[in-house]
């Protein structure tokens, strides 16, 4: 089962001091706090999904994964008790690969015309905006797994599980990977399957 790989070079690179520019005030901050890893809104947090598709509705409000509330927070659309962004990206850190998800999903959202959506089994599911559709919801176009480029995998290992899986759900399935720089490279992994052309001709010997 051959593979094809595409690599897209992203066109801006990531640096994480770039993460301290101040962005434009807004005239509205949605007041947050943590639980654990979690961070949670209440019911005037419903905007920020009925629009732009961040986090998962709950009965009491929003609960957002510490990769949207990190980023919301950069953008100043909320704030969080007793947090700063300083204070969020350090705790946030020492959960495993977290700075490397966390540039990937800042990249897809400054890209505009995307939701993405943390969630197992890959690190995040990729919708179009538009449609009469809620953000979010509806058909995923792009399954994205984050890893290093130190990180050592082969094809096979990825073909004979989520590339398949992903073929098999129509959806296109991309490697976000993250140098040592904070750069990013996407690669769109696909497979494609041989036909079979009967039994080898023989050869006569020389």
């Amino acid at each position: 089962m051959p593979g094809n790989w595409q690599k897209r070079q992203v066109p801006e690179c990531l640096p994480t001091q770039l993460f301290k520019i101040s962005s434009p005030p807004i005239l509205l901050t949605v007041k947050a706090r943590r639980d654990g890893t979690t961070v949670v809104l209440g019911k005037d947090g419903h905007t920020l999904y009925d629009q732009s598709g961040y986090g998962r509705k709950t009965a009491d409000g929003l609960s957002l994964s510490p990769e949207e509330a990190l980023y919301l927070v950069l953008k100043k659309k909320i704030t969080v008790e007793g947090e700063s962004f300083e204070s969020l990206i350090t705790d946030f850190s020492s959960l495993p690969g977290f700075m490397r998800r966390f540039l990937v999903y800042r990249d897809m959202r400054e890209r505009g015309g995307y939701v993405i959506l943390p969630g197992p089994p890959q690190d995040f599911r990729v919708f179009r905006r538009g449609g009469e559709r809620p953000p979010g919801t509806g058909r995923t176009n792009y399954l994205i797994r984050v890893l290093s480029e130190r990180d050592l995998i082969t094809f096979r290992e990825l073909a004979g599980g989520e590339v398949e899986s992903a073929t098999h759900m129509r959806k296109q399935f991309v490697l976000a990977a993250v140098d040592d720089e904070d750069e990013l490279t996407y690669y769109d992994v696909k497979t494609e399957s041989l036909k079979e052309t009967g039994a080898a001709p023989d050869i006569p010997p020389r």
